[in-house]
């Protein structure tokens, strides 16, 4: 939901927009249910926290036991990189399934203060992705997870994940926080021929529509 910035820190201190898309209730969470002394369900960040309850969430909603499903954690990779991992996983027999979770609160203040410093945050707290208006984006908590597996033993299906593919553009003269619309094309492009999809069968693609003068026309040069 849409709130004051003051609910996560004092707006006073820092260069930040005074509003932001907060989650709720982020100081709940039910120790005894994950098998968690208390202290140490208290020491915990609360992203984990929130990782923890979408991904049983997840696993039920896959109509499986949580009980009988056995995981390990990784760290220091976006949520996307961790799908294609996790993809990749499963196709070489690694796993026979993965969760795949991400999670974002806005509780140091500093974050936002750096972001809206590089001018990538909108003054006005509002979005114009790929419009001429463009000022930065909005930052938001959110959380999410998701269940995969190979699609002959699903349980219950709500899409199929046909490919993923990632790559990185390197260095830029410009910096590391600039796109690259050449090695986005490539990865597309790569997508497309590895499956063997016209792009022209492709009915919807869903954008990172940062809103930002940069990312957006690098974005809709290399669609």
């Amino acid at each position: 939901m849409v709130g004051d910035a003051q609910e996560r820190y004092n707006v006073e201190e820092f260069d930040v927009p005074s509003r932001l898309a907060v989650l709720q209730n982020l100081d709940k969470f039910d120790a005894d249910f994950f098998t968690l002394h208390a202290k140490q369900a208290g020491a915990l960040d609360p992203r984990i926290r929130m990782i923890l309850e979408v991904s049983y969430e997840a696993i039920v909603d896959a109509g499986l036991n949580p009980s009988e499903i056995h995981g390990s954690n990784a760290a220091c990779s976006s949520s996307f990189v961790a799908l294609q991992q996790a993809l990749l996983s499963i196709r070489a027999g690694i796993c026979d399934a993965a969760i795949v979770a991400s999670v974002n609160t806005l509780h140091d203040p500093m974050g936002s203060h750096c972001f809206h410093q590089l001018k990538m945050t909108s003054p006005d707290g509002k979005c114009k992705s790929f419009d001429a208006s463009a000022d930065g984006y909005v930052r938001a908590e959110a959380l999410a997870a998701i269940y995969i597996c190979k699609k002959q033993v699903a349980k219950r299906t709500y899409g199929t994940l046909v490919h993923a593919a990632i790559n990185s553009d390197g260095y830029k003269e410009q910096g590391i926080t600039f796109t690259s619309e050449i090695c986005q094309e490539k990865v597309i492009r790569r997508v497309y021929s590895d499956i063997g999809l016209d792009p022209l069968e492709v009915d919807y693609i869903e954008a990172h529509g940062t809103g930002t003068k940069v990312g957006d026309p690098q974005e809709m040069t290399a669609v």
